[in-house]
């Protein structure tokens, strides 16, 4: 089974699901982790939420799952309640640093092979825009580990 990441962010206790997976980042959160090390910056990692892969699982959250029709609502609900959250002014901030250093830099010294530096680049960019939405909302911004 096979883990992505999500960006969500909430606002006022309701969690708002992005629609593309981050794969890369996902596959490359590590690497990421020791680029924001070296920037000294909050790691990516931090930002990761595992309500939903936890219920996937089968973990108990307090949920049963034959009897109720709207499955993914009350994940978001397990979530918003107990969930992993950061300020979205961090995380705007977190992602445009990575953002930019991946533009700048060698990735591969981190070693991300440079046929996926745009992919991740891409992941960042569209996530960075879901996190300043987040921003503007007044609101928190997370990564769920989905499976």
């Amino acid at each position: 089974m096979k883990a992505v990441l999500q960006a969500n962010y909430m606002v006022n206790g309701v969690v708002i699901p992005g629609v593309a997976d981050k794969s890369y980042i996902q596959q490359y959160t590590e690497e990421l982790d020791e680029i924001c090390d070296e920037l000294r910056i909050m790691n990516l990692s931090v930002f990761c939420d595992f309500t939903d892969m936890f219920y996937n699982l089968g973990k108990d959250l307090g949920i049963d799952k034959t009897t109720h029709p709207n499955l993914d609502h009350f994940v978001g609900q397990a979530m918003a309640h107990s969930g992993t959250w950061v300020d979205a002014r961090i995380a705007q901030n977190v992602l445009e640093l990575l953002y930019s250093e991946l533009n700048k830099s060698n990735a591969f010294l981190f070693s991300i092979p440079r046929e996926v530096c745009g992919e991740i680049r891409r992941e960042l960019k569209d996530s960075l825009e879901f996190a300043q939405e987040a921003v503007r909302k007044g609101g928190q911004f997370n990564f769920s580990v989905v499976v």
